[in-house]
């Protein structure tokens, strides 16, 4: 035999050997933090391989998705229903498979809010992760379609959660906790793991209501500014709001760098008889309760609760590019196109979307979700899509809107304890409710192990 017949021949072998059923070997055990997720290491695939884990309720699994890829690794199942008894297995594209093993998730905690969910339909959608609340206590929670929580976290200690959202690098979630009326300054920015343990925490101070994850991983957030102001002769502590910056794990008395402030781009028209008594130790003029991040432009957007106003921010320089919305806005809006509050604006090629808790017009009362087209060099903007379901949701506080694959939107309604997928026909194709009662924070959507695509 030739010495190129022998190099094939060994090749051959060795693959068949590699893609034989039970070649490759696999140990799972649920995380110790968090148990509907299993952590599953594996070893003996082909150099190079991708890997899966297949699961479901018996041994013809049904589920499956990439853990992975190389002779051996580790990896994590997210997506487990609590109390639920599993088959899973690790599998290669060539057919090596582990043996089937078993395993029970553990129990959800008994005050965690059940997600009822109707109208399933062809969703596009990964987990829904949120946040609820109740008082001043609730949980960052990720959601199945069925309704089934798979991972969590309770607010605890750390107060109520701001917003939660999937970490850039697929490996957890990141959310801020703080006190709401801001009379404790404790607000942080925490990154949890899939498996429930902490990686990182980092101060926000002063931090409140959003934040956003920056692509060099700091983190941008709203904080209040708190100055004095002289409103008909009476001098009165006044809380505006600013945009900071801080490095993952940096120091809070000295990393911080203010971005841009209210002060700077609006006329304070604050007055102790319009004051919604919001902060107890000063007036509540701007309220931010939106930010975004424009990372191909290096943009922010801020929106203001009291200042019915979202405003465009260069990144760089602190500049106001312009305002859209409220006494001061910049930019043109037709009659009939307006808003009065808004919450979390949502950049979309050529402008932005936001949800629109109340226009002025409106009577009865109903929330929307709005997308404008910015025209910058005119000074303009222009509605092109105003959704409101019939008119059926009014949302008081709170409410976001997100992107969802094939034009998809996943929308939360807030104060109704509500979330609604529509389709690109703005036709719902799934929805989940939570109790009477409980409230619902700013979602995203995630695709993690366990429920991204192939």
């Amino acid at each position: 035999m030739s010495r190129i017949a022998c190099l094939l021949g060994v090749c051959l072998v060795g693959c068949e050997t590699a893609s034989e059923p039970g070649a490759l070997e696999a140990t799972g055990s649920l995380a110790a933090a968090m148990p509907t997720v299993l952590e599953i290491t594996w070893s003996g695939a082909a150099e190079g391989a991708a890997i899966y884990a297949e699961w479901g309720s018996d041994d013809t699994y049904g589920q499956r998705v990439r853990l992975g890829a190389g002779r051996e690794g580790a990896g994590v199942l997210v997506g487990l229903h609590p109390n639920a008894k599993v088959h899973w297995r690790v599998a290669t594209d060539e057919g090596a498979t582990s043996t089937d093993a078993t395993v029970e998730a553990g129990s959800a905690p008994v005050d965690l809010p059940e997600l009822s969910v109707s109208n399933v339909g062809d969703t596009t959608g990964g987990l829904v992760l949120t946040s609820t609340l109740d008082g001043v206590e609730g949980y960052a929670v990720a959601y199945d379609h069925e309704g089934f929580p798979v991972w969590w976290v309770a607010s605890g200690e750390e107060g109520p959660f701001t917003d939660v959202y999937p970490s850039p690098d697929g490996r957890g979630v990141i959310y801020q906790t703080t006190d709401p009326k801001l009379i404790e300054d404790i607000a942080n920015v925490t990154f949890r793991a899939w498996n429930g343990e902490v990686i990182s925490t980092t101060r926000t101070p002063n931090g409140h209501h959003d934040f956003v994850v920056l692509p060099d991983g700091s983190y941008g957030f709203c904080m209040i500014d708190v100055r004095e102001a002289e409103i008909a002769g009476e001098t009165f502590t006044v809380v505006g709001d600013a945009i900071g910056e801080i490095p993952a794990g940096g120091d809070p008395e000295t990393d911080v760098r203010t971005v841009w402030s209210s002060w700077d781009a609006f006329t304070m028209r604050a007055t102790p008889a319009a004051d919604t008594h919001f902060y107890p130790f000063g007036l509540d003029w701007t309220h931010c309760n939106g930010l975004a991040y424009e990372p191909e432009v290096g943009k922010y957007l801020v929106s203001m609760y009291e200042l019915g106003s979202v405003t465009q921010v260069d990144a760089a320089t602190g500049t106001t590019d312009w305002i859209l919305g409220g006494e001061d806005g910049t930019l043109s809006i037709p009659a009939g196109e307006t808003f009065n509050v808004a919450h979390s604006p949502e950049p979309v090629a050529g402008g932005l979307r936001l949800f629109n808790n109340r226009a002025t017009e409106e009577t009865p009362p109903h929330s929307r979700v709005l997308e404008y087209q910015i025209d910058e060099a005119a000074g303009s903007a222009a509605l092109v899509e105003s959704i409101a379901l019939n008119g059926e949701y009014f949302s008081f506080i709170l409410g976001d809107s997100n992107a969802l694959p094939d034009e998809h939107l996943l929308v939360s309604w807030g104060s109704l304890g509500m979330l609604t997928e529509l389709d690109a026909d703005r036709e719902v194709v799934w929805q989940g409710e939570l109790p009477l009662g409980q409230v619902v924070g700013f979602t995203s959507d995630v695709q993690v192990p366990g429920q991204a695509p192939e």
